[in-house]
């Protein structure tokens, strides 16, 4: 019985540590290449072209400080040039955290050198130790990182769907903007937890024209159409399909909370735990169980941000030579940025 207790309890460590590398391959892959984040730096390169290759007259007004003072200062231009900024940092950091985690998930043995020595230790070895302390370490600053990410979508989408640029007594101005835009005031990522757990539900609902693109184009315009079709439905009848819930980030944040916590000292250091066999195997088998459940809430979420950020930025790209109601927006925005900057 204790053989076979002790089998199943390797066989759960095992497959809780191969999910884990699966959810981190699927949307990173492994360094240096990152091969599934390739799409979306490209993708964002042909964004940051099309910025580029804008009239050449209205690319100079894009500085904040113009010689010119009659002229309009482009504050929109600005915000999309800092936008294309942004968007790259949040996906070289995705590239950077998945990196450093899978990498701290090292033991003592310096003969365990390798992703695939290490799956097979951790398959087979009952005093198998590694450090998962630095693994929940780098898993909460991950998720605070994704949690600033989410207030930034909401935010920006709020501002989007109700022109909040343009009414100038709003307690979102006052309260929110203030903290943004005056010196000396942050956002504490309680108050930024509370705001995006209150939003419910993250809505997938824009993707880059390179995803599923090669089997759209496999198939001839008949079928292109139906399924076109086909996915406009479901994004009309059931969107519930494409919504992801944010509850889990208190109950996440709580876990990890308490494992770094000073109450877990004897417990939370694999590395320097004076456990051994059955003890050690079950406390290590907890600790991996813990981080694959973490890590697959964060890497799902955000793929979906990093579909929404693209979005928010082909937003305002899409605007810049779009219609007159296109070229509205976008004034407004100019001119409610202004008056945030004269009254500062």
């Amino acid at each position: 019985m204790k053989k076979i207790r002790i089998a199943k309890i390797l066989f759960d460590r095992h497959s809780s540590f191969k999910r884990l590398l699966e959810n981190e391959q699927a949307i990173y892959g492994y360094y240096p290449n990152h091969k599934p984040m390739k799409p979306f730096f490209k993708h964002l390169g042909k964004v940051n072209n099309k910025i580029l290759n804008f009239d050449k007259k209205n690319s100079k007004e894009i500085l904040l400080k113009s010689k010119n003072t009659k002229k309009k200062i482009r504050y929109d231009l600005s915000f999309i040039d800092e936008m294309v900024v942004y968007t790259n940092k949040i996906f070289a950091n995705g590239c950077y955290y998945s990196t450093t985690f899978l990498k701290s998930l090292t033991g003592p043995d310096r003969r365990v050198n390798s992703q695939l020595k290490l799956f097979k230790y951790i398959q087979r070895s009952i005093d198998c130790r590694i450090d998962t302390l630095m693994g929940f370490t780098i898993m909460r600053a991950r998720l605070e990182e994704m949690i600033l990410n989410l207030f930034f979508i909401f935010k920006a989408k709020n501002m989007i769907k109700e022109k909040r640029w343009y009414d100038h007594e709003r307690k979102f101005q006052k309260i929110i903007l203030n903290k943004i835009l005056k010196k000396n005031n942050k956002l504490h990522v309680s108050e930024m937890t509370k705001f995006v757990v209150r939003q419910k539900n993250l809505i997938d609902d824009f993707h880059p024209d390179f995803y599923n693109t090669e089997e759209f184009d496999k198939m001839d315009k008949k079928e292109q159409l139906k399924l076109k079709r086909i996915l406009g439905f479901i994004k009309r009848e059931n969107k519930d399909l494409m919504s992801f819930p944010m509850s889990p980030i208190n109950e996440i944040y709580s876990l990890l909370s308490d494992q770094l916590h000073p109450n877990s000292l004897f417990l939370r250091n694999v590395m320097t735990l004076s456990k051994s066999n059955m003890e050690l195997t079950i406390i290590l088998k907890d600790h991996i169980e813990k981080l694959s459940y973490c890590n697959e809430y964060i890497t799902d979420t955000y793929e979906i941000i990093y579909k929404q950020t693209l979005g928010i930025l082909e937003f305002f790209v899409n605007k810049i030579d779009g219609s007159e109601k296109d070229l509205d927006i976008l004034d407004g925005f100019r001119q409610q940025v202004k008056n945030k900057l004269l009254t500062k």
